[in-house]
C-alpha cells in the first residue's frame, strides 16, 4: 500500500502546485493528507494491536475511525469526478 500511496499523495501535491494552493486540485490534496493522517492516527495503530491476536477494542476502533476515511475518500472521489468533467 505505501507505494501507491506516496505515489497519489505526490501527483496530488503536483497538480495543487501546477493549479495553484487554491485550486480544486490543491483541495484534492488536503483531503490526501486528511487521509494520510487518520491512517497515522487511527489505522495503523489499531491494526497494530490486531498483529498477535484478536483485540476487540482494536477491531471496534478499526470499524469506527474507518468511517472517517470513508467519507474522505468520497470527497476526494467527488473531488475527481468535478475535475474530469470540467475538461
Amino acid at each position: 500500500m505505501i507505494p501507491v500511496m506516496v505515489a497519489e499523495i505526490a501527483t496530488s501535491f503536483g497538480l495543487a502546485w501546477i493549479d495553484g494552493f487554491t485550486s480544486l486540485n490543491a483541495f484534492g490534496f488536503y483531503v490526501v493528507i486528511l487521509i494520510w493522517a487518520a491512517t497515522g492516527l487511527f489505522s495503523i495503530p489499531a491494526h497494530s494491536k490486531l498483529e498477535d491476536h484478536k483485540n476487540e477494542a482494536a477491531i471496534n476502533t478499526l470499524v469506527s475511525t474507518n468511517w472517517i476515511r470513508t467519507i474522505l475518500w468520497t470527497i476526494k472521489s467527488g473531488i475527481s469526478f468535478c475535475l474530469l468533467y470540467q475538461f
